[in-house]
């Protein structure tokens, strides 16, 4: 593992969470290289973020009924996109680069 944390995606606990626990409409939040990261299937595709609001930090959260990401501190909310549509963020959240390689998702 690197000094930053495994570039593999997993729960804060260091457990793999793979491809396929994530459904589709659906999202988790794991690691990635030590940062929080937020994964959403949506049309099939994985769609990766930095799970840390742009605003003061605090960790997002997927919203399956209103398809969006939204921050419980101070109610900033972004599209599935990352991109800010509501609240104090000032800007979009930072996507992340994936590959999918067997069963494990890796930060590229």
């Amino acid at each position: 593992m690197s000094p930053l944390g495994s570039a593999e995606f997993q729960t804060a606990e260091g457990k793999p969470i793979l491809p396929g626990e994530i459904a589709e409409g659906t999202a988790r939040i794991g690691t990635l290289s030590g940062r929080p990261t937020l994964i959403i299937r949506k049309n099939g595709q994985l769609l990766a973020y930095d799970a840390l609001c742009t605003h003061l930090g605090c960790i997002v959260k997927w919203d399956a009924q209103e398809s969006s990401i939204e921050c419980p501190c101070h109610g900033g909310v972004f599209a599935s996109n990352g991109k800010v549509v509501a609240g104090p963020p000032p800007k979009n959240l930072l996507p992340v680069s994936l590959k999918v390689d067997g069963q494990r998702i890796y930060r590229t």
